[in-house]
């Protein structure tokens, strides 16, 4: 009894989870999806990375509940390998969430703008 009650536990969390943002990385050789989810898209913690290959099933990667940055920079960290090795990722927020920011290529530096005197 109690198993069922844990894997009834863990699907309602799983069933729950809502994309913080996703990173899509292409190249000529296929795709790859890289996604961090939190339970509440308002909250950071905790939060999971997921990664997917093309044709193949996502899977759990790292996961925190003590750190909010770690899902983000793990994922970060996981895209710059990706691009280094000639993938273009890009990144956005998972449709639906509270982050309304376009998408950012991750290949592109960011630099600040120019203020005006």
């Amino acid at each position: 009894m109690k198993t069922l009650a844990a894997l009834f536990v863990l699907f309602f969390c799983i069933s729950k989870a809502q994309a913080h943002h996703v990173t899509v990385c292409k190249m000529d050789k296929g795709e790859r999806k890289i996604e961090v989810t939190t339970p509440d898209e308002t909250k950071k913690l905790p939060c999971t990375v997921n990664y997917q290959r093309e044709n193949e099933e996502s899977r759990a990667l790292w996961n925190a509940e003590n750190d909010p940055n770690f899902c983000d920079e793990k994922a970060r960290e996981l895209a710059d390998k990706l691009t280094a090795a000639g993938y273009e990722c890009t990144t956005a927020p998972h449709e639906g969430s509270a982050e309304a920011a376009p998408p950012e290529k991750m290949t592109e530096p960011k630099t600040a703008p120019e203020s005006k005197k």
